[in-house]
């Protein structure tokens, strides 16, 4: 048996928690009480909707009715590579046209195909882009029901109102906004407020954590529906849409890819940048409906955080034991993440009985130095 890589030492623990959170955290808090979308709904969404379209995506890419999570995130990170190395060429075709090559079509034929396919890509991404905002805008969610889950969530963790916060999401939506400002708190992500008469202002997510404690700073490593980037000045907006709008500019957002990274946004750079400060000043992490299938996140895990103060929340069974279906995720994790506190909990409005392992999880990690 191997031995477990030794866990950074906690240098100044003036983070109650940081509180991460994936597609299952938000689950239960859809509007009119409709479940928001998993993965596996999401992936059944966009096949939907690029039927609907008539975009040739059954020969341009590996999306299908019922993929898994994982089939959905490596077949979508694979198109959107292939499709935005395709349009990386886009300056030098003219001249690839007017070369002289044996047996190739005609210069012509070879500018026109370029363009034509170029154009069925992106109505693929578009469509990609089009459920994004249809299934994560602000009307998507309850607030009210929201907040009762994490109310209860926070109280379960002995967390006063006062505590000093940091929740960071890969979810698209606006869960954590919308919970966090019906619970009483400032949350704070970097849309500027907007004010009547006032123009609006661009995003600015420098420093989001210096606004502790008086504001609980929401950390979008993955971008949110509604921030748009000027394709002219690389300036990036807060919108409120329900409908995708290409007018806006490009969405910030990172899509499902296995193998993506943070370097290539500054927007989501910066983000990162400051979630992997707040890990190391947390005195406790805590992970919620995530499927930590991220190489990056579990890297920064492990990099900055003690396991003694790790906590990872598996769906449970209702009575105290772990739901079948995330037997594998059970397994997994504890592999990864050996010593952590893995807790089964049926997480959403209620969370019952389930809880009582928070609470426990809280007062252990309080008491360490």
């Amino acid at each position: 048996m191997s031995t477990p890589e030794p866990r950074p030492s906690l240098t100044s623990a003036d983070i109650e928690l940081v509180l991460i959170t994936g597609a299952g955290a938000s689950r239960e808090f859809g509007a009119n009480r409709q479940k928001m979308p998993l993965m596996p709904d999401w992936s059944d969404l966009v096949v939907k909707k690029l039927v609907q379209t008539g975009a040739p995506f059954f020969e341009l890419t590996e999306l299908r009715d019922d993929l898994s999570g994982p089939a959905f995130e490596q077949a979508l990170g694979r198109f959107l590579r292939h499709a935005e190395a395709f349009a990386a060429i886009e300056d030098v075709v003219p001249a690839m046209a007017r070369a002289s090559i044996p047996g190739a079509q005609p210069p012509p034929q070879f500018e026109q195909w370029y363009h034509s396919m170029k154009g069925q890509l992106d109505r693929i991404t578009n469509a990609v882009e089009e459920t994004l905002v249809e299934q994560f805008n602000y009307g998507r969610v309850s607030s009210v029901l929201a907040a009762q889950g994490f109310r209860e969530l926070f109280s379960r963790l002995q967390l006063t109102q006062e505590a000093p916060i940091v929740w960071a999401t890969t979810n698209y939506d606006p869960v954590a906004e919308l919970a966090l400002y019906e619970m009483g708190r400032r949350p704070e992500c970097g849309e500027p407020q907007q004010l009547p008469g006032v123009a609006l202002k661009p995003l600015d997510v420098v420093g989001i954590l210096g606004g502790l404690p008086r504001q609980t700073p929401v950390l979008h490593l993955h971008g949110k529906v509604g921030w748009y980037r000027d394709p002219k000045d690389g300036v990036v907006m807060h919108r409120q849409v329900t409908t995708h709008d290409r007018t806006f500019g490009l969405p910030v957002v990172m899509l499902p890819d296995p193998d993506k990274g943070y370097s290539g946004d500054d927007v989501l750079s910066m983000m990162w940048s400051q979630f992997e400060a707040a890990l190391r000043r947390a005195r406790r992490v805590l992970v919620l409906g995530h499927s930590l299938s991220d190489v990056l996140i579990t890297k920064a895990l492990r990099d900055h955080v003690s396991i003694d103060r790790l906590g990872i929340v598996v769906l449970g069974d209702g009575k105290g034991g772990v739901d079948p279906s995330a037997a594998e995720f059970h397994a997994r994790v504890g592999k990864t993440f050996p010593g952590s506190a893995l807790m089964a909990v049926r997480f959403g409005p209620d969370i019952g009985d389930d809880g009582n392992v928070l609470t426990e999880f809280a007062r252990r990690t309080a008491a360490i130095a």
